[in-house]
């Protein structure tokens, strides 16, 4: 059942993101491995959203500040991002309801239609229990015109 559900999330968050600038979508290489997407509100800020797997079917959202040119590296430049967000996991009749903040470097390729971003996240779990832990991967995302 949840991979027929993470085929349908996967499925109609790629159509959404058709046709919108600003907008892009990829995948998650990390914890948890999934499909990853991404708005930008404007050019200090952007939300994104994974549905991921990692033992068990999880949906996290972010709302994250975006600094354009704070690490500089000769004729590099790697954006840099920060801010919170929420986790919903479910996995057997059991749900994970949990916090993020995450921080993160990025990397835009192909004038700026493919992202790379290095990201690590202090995760916080509420429900069922309390716990702390931290997280991470790399997000590799592709902006539609």
């Amino acid at each position: 059942m949840f991979k027929r559900f993470f085929v349908l999330i996967a499925v109609l968050s790629l159509l959404f993101c058709v046709g919108f600038s600003k907008m892009g979508a990829g995948v998650y290489l990390g914890s948890p491995f999934g499909l990853y997407g991404r708005y930008f509100l404007n050019s200090s800020s952007f939300v994104d959203a994974r549905v991921g797997y990692s033992g068990f079917l999880t949906l996290t959202a972010d709302y994250l500040l975006y600094k354009p040119s704070l690490v500089k590296f000769e004729k590099f430049v790697f954006p840099l991002h920060y801010g919170a967000g929420a986790t919903v996991g479910v996995f057997g009749s059991s749900v994970l309801l949990g916090s993020n903040f995450p921080v993160g470097l990025n990397y835009a390729f192909m004038d700026g239609k493919l992202d790379v971003a290095l990201e690590a996240a202090l995760g916080i779990t509420v429900v069922p229990y309390f716990n702390f832990g931290v997280n991470g991967g790399v997000s590799v995302v592709y902006y539609f015109d």
